[in-house]
């Protein structure tokens, strides 16, 4: 498809390897022999969790599993009863379980938190058919990401969240997702000069080797710097 990614939402990966704070585990190598819990079998928490121990040298099926014990309630009871050693989440899945009692500690190498999460796209034929469009949308999401992370706005921001999305924004675990979020959403000390939206080059080629060394593409992309683009950051932070 002539799709082209624009905006790094969330800088910092918006995925971890998280484990229970008083476990032994201390990085990703020492899970060899244990079971991962994920919330879905196919989710992308899967190939990011399995390029991190492919990088650690391990082969799912011979040195882990993983296991579909599903977000939230159903992932703290699979940690309660010992069923899973880690539990690869996202960063509302660490809110929910912390909001739930239970304590964990993220063990993500820090390679990997450049492993950029959700972000913004279009059509090529869009961009070229509606020239104002990304630009504008750029400067708006810019602007609403610099209100809300500012603690000062906290309260404002939550509330405007209840109120276009009444399922999460209400919430007893709110506020713990809310300071999750804006962690994951602002950009490491190397990129914060960059702005927001911006996507470095270097870890787009680090998810793109882990994911043909994992297997999650079959073939490298030929021109990687086809796939995104750079060129609206500055006029988005301006």
């Amino acid at each position: 498809m002539d799709v082209k990614f624009l905006y790094n939402l969330y800088p910092k990966s918006v995925f971890g390897l998280l484990v229970k704070e008083d476990s032994a585990y201390q990085t990703p190598a020492d899970l060899k022999g244990q079971v991962i819990g994920v919330g879905t079998a196919d989710g992308a928490e899967v190939s990011f969790t399995r390029a991190i121990l492919t990088e650690a040298g391990m082969t799912e099926g011979a040195d882990y599993s993983f296991l579909p014990v599903g977000d939230g309630g159903t992932a703290a009871v699979a940690f309660l009863r010992d069923e899973v050693a880690a539990y690869a989440g996202a960063v509302s899945d660490a809110a929910i379980l912390a909001a739930r009692g239970l304590t964990l500690r993220e063990i993500t190498p820090e390679a990997f938190l450049g492993f950029f999460g959700n972000g913004i796209a279009m059509l090529e034929s869009q961009m070229q058919a509606m020239p104002e469009l990304a630009p504008a949308f750029g400067r708006a999401l810019v602007r609403g990401t610099r209100f809300a992370s500012d603690p000062a706005n906290k309260e404002k921001a939550l509330a405007h969240c209840a109120a276009g999305n009444p399922q999460e924004g209400e919430q007893d675990y709110a506020a713990s997702l809310y300071d999750g979020v804006v962690n994951r959403m602002t950009p490491t000390e190397a990129f914060i000069g960059k702005g927001y939206g911006y996507q470095p080059p270097e870890h787009w080629q680090a998810i793109h080797d882990s994911a043909v060394a994992s297997g999650a593409l079959s073939e490298p992309i030929e021109d990687l710097a086809s796939v995104y683009t750079n060129e609206f950051v500055e006029g988005w932070n301006s």
